[in-house]
């Protein structure tokens, strides 16, 4: 990658592989570089598609403040990875009369921010916005691994996870059974059953970034 793009070793490295993919979910802790590394993501991507590209976050990320600029573009230009060609959206921007699924034409780089706010199957917010799927789109998390495996599961189908199986089937591999010793009821239980199963069927489509990848002095 140019030697303009200002970010972490680590980072460049999980670009690299968010560009492979080409769909992804880049999972990290707060505080771990995701926003910049995805800012980057989806200015080398913009440059191999004749598109646009769509940032959706959370409006205190995107809203333009007293100078005209969102935090998400000062990062951008900070990083030299701002576009004429990129558009940021609030959650609320983008699903107001469905506005992003009608213009999903328009882009060819999609980049949701928090996107665990996406996980329920009911959500109208999360319906429409994961029919947008461009060539390339990017969800970011700081909750990758949730207590119930389900919770991940919309975001994995937007990525495109290979050998995905269906929605019943992959709760029911993935979640414990917690049986009632006096009842003898069943029921999920928090955590992950089967984790090698879980990780070789997700690891192709989730990049993780660290605190200590972008700052190895941390202890």
């Amino acid at each position: 990658f140019p030697l303009l793009y200002d970010i972490a070793p680590a980072q460049k490295q999980a670009v690299a592989e968010m560009i492979e993919a080409k769909s992804a979910i880049l999972a990290g802790e707060v505080g771990s570089g995701k926003t910049r590394t995805a800012l980057v993501a989806m200015h080398v991507a913009l440059s191999r598609t004749n598109g646009r590209a769509v940032g959706v976050a959370p409006a205190g990320l995107v809203a333009p403040g007293d100078d005209g600029e969102s935090q998400w573009s000062r990062s951008a230009k900070a990083i030299h990875c701002d576009s004429p060609r990129i558009t940021y959206l609030s959650y609320e921007q983008a699903v107001k009369g469905d506005w992003l699924l009608k213009h999903a034409g328009e882009f060819s780089v999609c980049v949701i921010d928090e996107a665990h706010r996406l996980c329920s199957m009911t959500s109208a917010r999360a319906k429409s916005l994961l029919q947008v799927r461009p060539e390339y789109r990017f969800a970011l998390t700081a909750t990758p691994f949730p207590n119930s495996p389900a919770d991940i599961y919309n975001l994995l189908d937007w990525v495109d996870t290979p050998n995905l199986p269906g929605r019943q089937r992959f709760t029911d591999l993935h979640t414990p059974i917690e049986v009632n010793r006096e009842t003898g009821q069943r029921r999920y239980a928090p955590g992950i059953s089967c984790p090698l199963t879980y990780l070789d069927t997700i690891g192709s489509k989730v990049v993780v970034l660290t605190k200590q990848d972008i700052k190895p002095e941390l202890p």
